[in-house]
């Protein structure tokens, strides 16, 4: 008799510390498979429920990218003469207009290159009068073949000379018809080839200035692109005319887009990438810099499928779950936690492989996992 009310006694007690230990964790999800939650807890913690939707999901690819001119886009100058900065027209970071001018250069050589085109100019001028007079006389055999010859070989020359000449002076902007006309200029102003925004490359007024060395840049804001370079297995994924959005590192919340333009056929034999393009748009709205770089995803297949919020998802072992609803009344509500399979995200939405018919947790699942 003893022994029978000693191991009623002892099960009377476990099942007292089950009841308790049920009590405790009925709003916790980490080792149970229900949770009860009461009407006054769901309101105080503003749960919400509702059912998944469906929605448009854009599969996507992300990747780094540089901010870079079209090859019309940006134009570096350079004078191919010894000179000095004699003036600078405008301030670093000034919007120009093609033919704006820009700095003024003087010098020795910016004298005699203007004095070897007045002497090629004349001298091809008095032999060009010769050569047509001459060869007047040929056609009515006046003067000999032969003589002729030794004319027209000498005014090829002056030809070629004064043309190269012609050329040299227009290339720097030089006003050829003052020297025509017997007029040297003791400066050069070099103008803006295109529209743009002027950056200086650290003049100074007075300072010297080396041939062929890069003395300014003018970049179109509105010729400016996104270069992509993209991985083999992600490049096979792109088309000409996907969309992309992009922002700046430290700037997510500011997206802009952009679609892409042209998608390269090689594989750069170092980065093992292909080369993506794509064009900005609305450039009166994003201020892009040169060589800045990006963070890019590239939308290259659209799918429906079904979505919950993220607030409506948590992970347990690397697995998520959802918490369905199973049951309500005035009093409580009874969840069930359900495992689902989530697919791409698409904002704050997270696509799950699996069709629910039940009501879902949609906000509030954070409050109830300790």
């Amino acid at each position: 008799m003893k022994t029978s009310l000693m191991i009623v006694l002892v099960v009377l007690f476990f099942v007292s510390c089950n009841s308790n230990d049920e009590n405790k964790n009925e709003q916790k999800v980490d080792s149970i498979e229900t949770i009860i939650v009461t009407k006054n807890q769901f309101e105080q913690a503003q749960m919400q429920l509702g059912k998944i939707k469906k929605q448009c999901f854009h599969e996507k690819i992300k990747a780094n990218g540089k901010i870079v001119s079209l090859p019309e886009g940006m134009v570096s100058v350079s004078f191919p003469f010894n000179a000095t900065l004699a003036k600078i027209w405008v301030l670093d970071g000034t919007n120009v207009e093609k033919g704006q001018p820009i700095i003024s250069l003087s010098g020795n050589e910016i004298i005699k290159v203007q004095q070897d085109y007045a002497t090629a100019f004349f001298k091809f001028q008095s032999i060009k009068k010769d050569y047509e007079r001459q060869k007047e006389l040929l056609n009515d055999k006046i003067i000999s073949t032969k003589d002729f010859q030794q004319l027209e070989t000498e005014y090829k020359s002056a030809m070629i000379q004064y043309n190269s000449m012609l050329s040299l002076l227009k290339l720097i902007g030089m006003n050829t018809s003052l020297i025509e006309d017997g007029k040297i200029e003791n400066e050069i102003t070099l103008k803006a080839p295109i529209n743009g925004v002027v950056q200086f490359k650290n003049l100074t007024i007075g300072n010297y200035v080396q041939p062929n060395i890069t003395l300014f840049e003018i970049i179109d804001p509105n010729k400016m692109q996104l270069y992509i370079p993209l991985f083999e297995k992600d490049a096979v994924h792109i088309h000409i005319g996907d969309s992309l959005f992009f922002y700046r590192i430290n700037e997510k919340e500011k997206l802009y887009f952009a679609v892409i333009t042209s998608i390269g056929k090689a594989i750069d034999n170092e980065t093992h990438t292909v080369n993506a393009f794509a064009k900005p748009i609305s450039y009166d709205k994003i201020n892009l810099f040169v060589n800045s770089f990006v963070l890019t995803e590239i939308w290259y297949h659209d799918k429906y499928g079904w979505s919950v919020p993220e607030t409506a998802l948590q992970k347990e072992n690397q697995n998520y779950f959802v918490l369905e609803l199973q049951n309500r009344n005035d009093s409580q509500y009874v969840f069930k936690k359900r495992f689902v399979v989530t697919g791409v995200s698409e904002g704050e939405r997270y696509e799950i492989l699996d069709s629910i018919e039940n009501e879902i947790l949609l906000k509030g699942i954070s409050t109830l996992i300790q």
